[in-house]
Formats: C-alpha cells, sequence, structure tokens
C-alpha cells in the first residue's frame, strides 16, 4: 500500500468515525427532559452532516469519481472552520495536489482506460 492510498483510507475511517460520533447529538436531543423548542433544526443540520461525512467517508475508501468531489467539498468547507480546520485542509488540499491523489480515484490521466 502506497502512501497515498494509506492517506485516503485513514481519511476514510476518520470521516465514517466521525459520522458515527454524530449519532450521539441526537440521541442526546430526544432524551433530553428539556428539549428546545426548535429542534427540528438540530436534527435536520446533524442528519445532513452525518450523511455527508458518511458519503464523503465511503466515498474515498472506495475511491469512486463521485468520492473524490465529495472529499474536496467537504476540504474546501473545512477551510471556513478557522483555525484547526484551515490548517488540516490546507495541508490536506497540498498533500492531495501534490501528490496527484485525483488519479487514485480514477478520474486521472493516470488511472488508465480505453485510449485509442
Amino acid at each position: 500500500m502506497s502512501q497515498n492510498e494509506r492517506f485516503l483510507k485513514i481519511y476514510g475511517i476518520v470521516l465514517i468515525f466521525l459520522s458515527a460520533c454524530g449519532i450521539y447529538p441526537l440521541v442526546f436531543l430526544y432524551t433530553s427532559e428539556d428539549r428546545p423548542p426548535d429542534i427540528h433544526v438540530f436534527v435536520v443540520f446533524f442528519v445532513v452532516m452525518i450523511s455527508w461525512y458518511l458519503t464523503c467517508g465511503i466515498g474515498v475508501l472506495l475511491r469512486r469519481k463521485w468520492g473524490y468531489f465529495f472529499f474536496k467539498s467537504f476540504l474546501y468547507f473545512l477551510l471556513l472552520f478557522f483555525p484547526i480546520g484551515t490548517l488540516i485542509a490546507y495541508a490536506s488540499l497540498k498533500y492531495a495536489k501534490r501528490n496527484r491523489i485525483k488519479a487514485l480515484f480514477g478520474s486521472g490521466t493516470s488511472a488508465g482506460g480505453d485510449a485509442p
């Protein structure tokens, strides 16, 4: 397993783990005695975030073309969370560009294909 493949495997596992960790706030909100009246806003937010992390993690682990776009969108969104998210996203985007991670997802030129 190359270093680039290991990078993607770790990222995919971390994203799936974080999506599983997102279930706790949902359970906590429903089991608390003093639920806020606008609980539906929180539920929708957590469901969307859990789904996005899970889809991104599965796409990265499977190395599908759609997984690459979810991965890039996740990293660009993570840039907004200053300072830690910005550092992680910037380093990851720089690493992905420098090591041509896109080719591992089957959408690069070195991925092979039916070239005439």
